[in-house]
């Protein structure tokens, strides 16, 4: 075979998947639609078919010969009404469709394709057709037909229809137009709008040739109430374009080119069997009114080789970059005289670039489409009821991205049908649609483009994921634990997930979501997930238009240039130096910075990527050693050691003030990816520009921070940072860590039995150190000003759709008011049921301590006594204090005694501390005390005294600890079942089980006064 007769076979080829493209939706379109004929459809399908047969011919392809032309005779016969089309023909037709493609797709393997058992299937159904329409008696009505001269039936009016729009409308016209290639869309829409208006269209189609002009020619049927010399002026025609339809037969017309003729026919009614179906996709709107134009597009296009494009796009880059660097050239000198030039240069390249970067667009119906097809067959094969809605096949995105994506897009696909919606019967139970409905769209944003696959089947349920991932390794309990419902939702996207109770052919074997999460980022997108239960899913998913040029924030970091793809940033702070304590909070070992009420991960760039720190401290620009271990730490005043202490202190004597220098701000880009938000700490902040994006290396591709390279305007090099791998960097997931310890307590079974997990807090223009215990503090809440309301003479906010009261520390505290500021932080506890909130200036730290607390060294109400954190000596502060003296109305009567009933309760608490918090809980509930230092000591009492009638002890304490004192209470006949409430610091998961073990009936923590109040009223009411 010669060069140029394999550049026919292979043009060949590719028109031939563009005509099964086409047999595909066609079929599937007939399918789908109540269309009274079909008529159009199934000439479109038959000409494809004809073709694909004539050339497979010329080409010597045997196998792909026969088929089609057994695909044609059963083509035929519908196009001559021998038979309906039913759903067996259409599924056979489209395994036809699927096997040429087959075939086509590598010739030389043809002979290992066998197409005999399909070929028998599709006479057999021929012969069964033909039968079935001989054995039957069909009725018979007359039709009006408009038919070529060759007797193809373009379109058939029944003569009911006529008739019955005729008793309104009794002018009966045929009329046809030219739609001119001239023609404007406006033009052409203010017409069939006229049209609408001023008669009935009972059917329309066009013609099979182009007019003269290369344009086309639409014919109409329609009645309207108009006279005939007024009908053709009313719709600017001239007059030999309108016919009166007046008799039962008509000659052929001059009028109508071609010898097309309009005739009366008594034949069976050509209406097709073929039920509507549930997988319905609507992305291309197709029937009788909705022409299709024959050899437009054709007319204003050609074929370009895929590698001809890729080379022209690659030079583009080339030019782009040869562009910036000659513009940073001519930027350095101010009087160039080629600065004119450079500049028209400039304005030609971006047009040239952009015209270039469109030829690499193609619409998403390209992947689109293919979805119908396996909606129909998946929906069959899992017994389900799906309708399927396609929109946005129109919007265009790079073809390497569309390339990349269908594969993932299908699993989502099979997924929902699989996994998501449920079956007729259980959506019935439910009070659902038997039919499920699949939502695909596509739509533009900027440079973005944004996907969703939406179902309204049964959700996600966290709690089931958590199980199937524990169950399958893929996650731990204790990690499960930590996650929030959207972090859980995503652990479908880990390796060997799966929730199928069995392996099929479908699901179950745990592989696919991963895949599908690694290459939709791996083109740069983004996936996120929304689930109710019984409500649905919806998957989203933000894709880059093009791949190849990228707007990008170019930083330094230890002298190396680094690149942040702008559509990542959400916005860069610049904090002087005497800002950062103010604005930069050290959790642990890590650090957040707050940005408009929300604490944000912190990290440096440079301890990410593994390299040293630098800082430029001054205007000439040195790089001296950065000494500081945390961000927020502003340089040592202590310099006499250091050995560039001699040029600061010169600085110093000479009154400079080199934290000033610009260069002595910290630089933090905001970036942003689907779950969160974190900061990156760099050197220096460089220009933004569009960047041609470069492949990495063999030896750096497998680095999991990188996405690319690229060429600066300078000549320079510089790699594209990946921000969602970032994210995933112990740095920075660390960092979330601490965030969610703030919200959620440390896990006490690693602390030490006697620590205090304090949260430190201060009061701006009180110079006392103050904390919170963190057991009590259920979240951390910043507020604007803003949202804090008034309701009488007191502060509340709104949280998760509750009101919440405030009270702050001037409100009990000897302490100023809080100063004006713009944005708060709210301390939410819970107080006798009631969600209650303290308001602070600042907040700093979780600091996890051991002592005891002192009760006499700070006396005062609100206060429950002192402990020193870091050598300062802290006031904690009494929460149930705060409320009852500040707030008195908000604690409910349930926590006052109800009765002067005398009951009386035994103590048992090392701790002088709190052994006096329980003895003042008794006094306020009325009760008599019996107060033990140890648990041998109550265990006496116990023996000695039967009338005790609840027990409150500490967990750790000297001789015998509280849980031995359980077990031997609960062996003395007497406190069989007497309530016995652990008040202790132990609250771990395991420390609760071992009390509950021993026969404790409560565990409570000891510094939460409210709750142990409410517990005792419950048993000692």
């Amino acid at each position: 075979m010669g060069q140029q007769e394999e550049e026919l076979v292979q043009l060949f080829i590719e028109e031939s998947r563009e005509y099964l493209h086409q047999v595909e939706q066609l079929l599937l379109d007939l399918e789908e639609e109540d269309s009274p004929t079909g008529t159009e459809e199934i000439n479109e399908l038959f000409r494809a078919i004809h073709t694909i047969k004539g050339g497979a011919g010329f080409f010597s392809m045997e196998k792909v010969h026969a088929l089609a032309h057994t695909m044609e005779n059963i083509l035929g016969d519908l196009r001559e009404h021998k038979y309906a089309l039913t759903e067996s023909l259409i599924s056979a037709l489209l395994a036809g469709t699927d096997t040429l493609g087959s075939l086509l797709e590598s010739p030389e393997d043809a002979g290992d394709i066998s197409i005999e058992e399909l070929v028998n299937t599709l006479m057999t159904l021929q012969n069964e057709s033909l039968s079935q329409e001989t054995s039957s008696t069909p009725h018979t009505e007359q039709v009006l037909q408009l038919k070529t001269a060759q007797g193809v039936v373009l379109f058939e009016i029944p003569a009911k229809k006529i008739m019955t729009a005729q008793k309104e409308e009794p002018c009966l016209y045929f009329f046809y137009y030219d739609l001119a290639l001239e023609n404007s869309e406006e033009k052409e829409k203010q017409w069939r709008e006229n049209i609408a208006s001023l008669v009935t269209i009972l059917s329309s189609c066009c013609s099979t040739e182009t007019t003269p002009d290369q344009g086309t020619r639409e014919f109409f049927v329609g009645a309207t109430v108009l006279e005939p010399n007024l009908f053709a002026e009313a719709l600017s025609l001239p007059q030999t374009q309108v016919e009166t339809i007046t008799t039962h037969r008509f000659a052929a017309l001059s009028e109508i080119p071609h010898d097309y003729m309009l005739e009366y026919s008594t034949e069976a009614p050509k209406t097709k069997p073929v039920k509507k179906k549930t997988h319905k996709g609507k992305s291309t709107p197709q029937g009788n009114n909705a022409p299709r134009p024959k050899g437009r597009a054709e007319d204003t296009s050609i074929r370009i080789h895929l590698s001809t494009i890729d080379t022209l796009l690659n030079l583009t880059a080339e030019l782009v970059l040869t562009r910036n660097e000659l513009l940073s050239t001519v930027e350095k000198e101010q009087h160039s005289p080629i600065t004119h030039t450079a500049s028209r240069l400039n304005t030609i390249t971006s047009e040239l670039q952009d015209t270039v970067l469109k030829t690499r667009l193609q619409p998403l119906g390209v992947v689109f489409d293919k979805f119908k097809r396996i909606v129909r067959d998946l929906s069959k094969k899992v017994g389900k009821e799906v309708s399927l809605r396609i929109d946005g096949a129109e919007v265009e995105l790079d073809r390497t991205i569309i390339e990349t994506i269908g594969d993932p897009l299908t699993h989502l696909v099979r997924n929902a049908l699989d996994h998501g919606i449920e079956s007729p019967d259980i959506r019935q139970q439910q009070g659902k649609p038997r039919e499920g409905t699949l939502h695909i769209s596509a739509t533009r944003e900027t440079d973005l483009i944004r996907l969703s696959i939406r179902d309204d089947g049964a959700g996600m349920d966290p709690v089931k994921i958590a199980t199937a991932a524990v169950e399958k390794g893929v996650a731990t309990r204790e990690e499960c634990d930590r996650m929030s419902e959207e972090e859980l939702r995503f652990l479908i996207f880990r390796p060997g997930f799966s929730t199928a109770a069995e392996i099929t052919d479908i699901s179950g074997r745990g592989v696919g979501m991963d895949v599908v999460y690694r290459t939709i980022t791996s083109v740069g997108g983004k996936l996120s997930l929304e689930s109710s239960p019984n409500a649905g899913t919806t998957v989203t998913i933000k894709l880059p238009l093009l791949l190849s040029i990228m707007p990008c924030l170019t930083v330094k970091t230890q002298g190396e240039i680094f690149a942040i793809p702008q559509k990542n940033i959400l916005t860069i702070m610049r904090i002087p130096p005497a800002e950062r304590a103010q604005k930069i909070y050290t959790i642990g070992d890590g650090a957040v910075v707050s940005w408009e009420d929300t604490l944000i991960p912190l990290a440096r760039l440079s301890d990410i990527l593994g390299i040293p720190p630098a800082e430029i401290r001054t205007a000439p620009g040195e790089v001296l050693t950065d000494r500081r271990q945390r961000i927020a730490d502003r340089r040592s005043e202590d310099l006499t050691e250091h050995r560039d202490a001699k040029p600061i202190r010169e600085m110093r004597t000479q009154g400079k003030e080199r934290r000033r220098a610009p260069a002595s701000f910290l630089h933090i880009v905001i970036v942003q990816t689907e779950t969160s938000l974190y900061g990156l700490v760099v050197d220096s902040l460089g220009d933004s520009e569009e960047i041609v994006v470069k492949p990495l290396g063999y030896h750096i591709k497998q680095a999991p921070y990188y996405s690319g390279a690229t060429l600066l305007g300078n000549g320079e090099t510089a790699l594209i940072l990946n921000i969602d791998s970032i994210q995933r960097s112990p740095h920075i997931s660390n960092e979330q860590n601490s965030i969610q310890q703030i919200s959620r307590p440390r896990d006490e079974e690693s602390l030490p039995k006697d620590t205090h997990a304090i949260l430190t807090v201060s009061h701006e223009g009180d110079a006392t150190n103050y904390a919170v215990p963190m057991d009590l503090i259920q979240r951390i809440h910043p507020v604007k000003r803003s949202d804090i309301e008034s309701l009488g003479s007191r502060r509340v906010i709104s949280y998760e759709g509750k009101t919440v009261p405030l009270i702050t520390p001037d409100m009990v505290l000897d302490t100023p008011p809080l100063p004006e500021s713009s944005r708060y932080h709210i301390l939410l506890f819970e107080m006798t049921g009631l969600r209650v909130g303290l308001m602070v200036s600042e907040i700093h730290d979780i600091e996890y301590v051991r002592g005891e607390i002192d009760a006499h060294a700070y006396v005062q109400k609100g206060i429950m006594g002192t402990l020193s954190i870091q050598g300062k000596t802290t006031a904690i502060i009494d929460l149930y204090q705060m409320v009852k003296y500040g707030c008195p109305d908000l604690i409910r009567d349930e926590s006052l005694p109800r009765t002067t009933e005398k009951h009386t309760v035994l103590i048992a608490e090392d701790s002088a501390f709190f052994r006096a918090q329980l003895e003042s809980i008794a006094e306020e509930l009325n009760y008599d005390k019996i107060v033990v230092e140890d648990g041998q000591r109550a265990i006496e009492i116990l023996r000695e005294n039967d009338a005790i009638d609840l027990i409150l002890t500490d967990i750790e304490m000297p001789r015998v600890d509280g849980l031995q004192l359980a077990k031997e209470a609960r062996k003395l006949p007497s406190y069989k079942n007497t309530p016995i409430i652990a008040c202790t610091t132990l609250s771990a998961p395991s420390d609760q089980r071992s009390g509950i073990e021993a026969g404790i009936t409560e565990y409570l923590i000891k510094i939460d006064k409210s709750q142990i109040i409410e517990t005792c009223q419950k048993y000692l009411p």
